[in-house]
């Protein structure tokens, strides 16, 4: 019995360490809001159904911007439980690719949120229809 007590414990404390550990940094980072500063630009291309990566493209005074923070939320216009979060990964000089399910053809709005430099957080809207 204290065996498996021992057992229980150590398993109980791994996985706290993991929460701890692993935590969702994505949902971390992409909580709150930013400014709005018009510098800055999101582009999204053509975004399916069918695709789990999209590219964003990242854009200060119509530059690539490079080494940031990027965050993505979406929800579906009207269906506020249709939502989407990922912090993207830079793929190339200001292309962001977040892995995202977006789960229904559509109207979706966005906020990018967008971090260099120490700069305050900006927030970018970014609106978008799936097909």
């Amino acid at each position: 019995m204290k065996r498996v007590a021992a057992l229980a414990v150590i398993g109980v404390i791994g996985f706290l360490l993991a929460l701890w550990r692993f935590g969702d940094a994505a949902a971390a980072h992409c909580q709150g809001t930013g400014q709005r500063d018009t510098t800055y630009s999101v582009e999204a291309g053509r975004l399916r159904m069918e695709q789990i990566a999209h590219v964003l493209t990242v854009t200060r005074d119509g530059a690539p911007l490079t080494g940031a923070r990027v965050c993505f939320n979406a929800e579906m216009k009207g269906m506020p439980a249709m939502a989407v979060s990922d912090e993207g990964r830079e793929v190339a000089p200001g292309r962001y690719e977040v892995s995202v399910t977006l789960g229904m053809r559509g109207d979706w709005t966005s906020v990018v949120l967008v971090e260099h430099d120490g700069r305050p957080r900006v927030a970018v809207p970014l609106d978008f229809r799936v097909g």
